[in-house]
């Protein structure tokens, strides 16, 4: 998998284009002081560059490698 980061303004406009969400929020027992609360989602993206699905947080593991599988062959 391949995480998203980047300075806001490079990552806002992706953000919204897949309809995504993040937000700083203060944390007092974080070493940061900091976490970021952010969708949970997963965004497989096909061979053409393209929105092939999108994945609930609490997708079985064999139906994440289906689709990715299926994005592979399209």
């Amino acid at each position: 998998m391949i995480g998203l980061s980047a300075a806001p303004d490079d990552l806002d406009p992706v953000v919204a284009q897949y309809g995504a969400y993040y937000e700083k929020v203060p944390y007092s027992n974080s070493a940061l002081m900091y976490g970021v609360d952010h969708t949970s989602e997963t965004y497989i993206v096909g061979k053409d560059g393209k929105l092939f699905a999108i994945l609930p947080h609490a997708t079985e593991s064999v139906k994440v490698l289906e689709t990715i599988r299926s994005a592979m062959t399209k």
